[in-house]
């Protein structure tokens, strides 16, 4: 995202598994959303956001389910922003 907009809303990531491997719940991943690159300041996905957030992290957490090892594809961020006005 460019400097001349901020996140307003950013929603539960949407996980994509190769062909063939089983999909994921939220024992075999877990998603934390933080407002700080040193993952100190967590927030909940798909609350709306009055700071002027620029940049978000996420941290995903991943756990084998028995003898399986999950494998990510894809993660995909829904998200809202607005254009910053100066």
């Amino acid at each position: 995202m460019g400097t001349d907009r901020r996140y307003t809303n950013v929603g539960s990531p949407n996980i994509t598994t190769p062909v063939g491997c089983p999909t994921f719940n939220d024992y075999t991943a877990k998603h934390e959303l933080y407002f700080d690159e040193g993952l100190t300041e967590k927030f909940d996905f798909s609350t709306d956001i009055f700071q002027p957030l620029l940049v978000v992290y996420v941290k995903t957490i991943l756990k084998t389910a028995g003898d399986q090892v999950p494998i990510l594809r894809e993660i995909e961020l829904p998200y809202r922003h607005e254009e910053l006005i100066e």
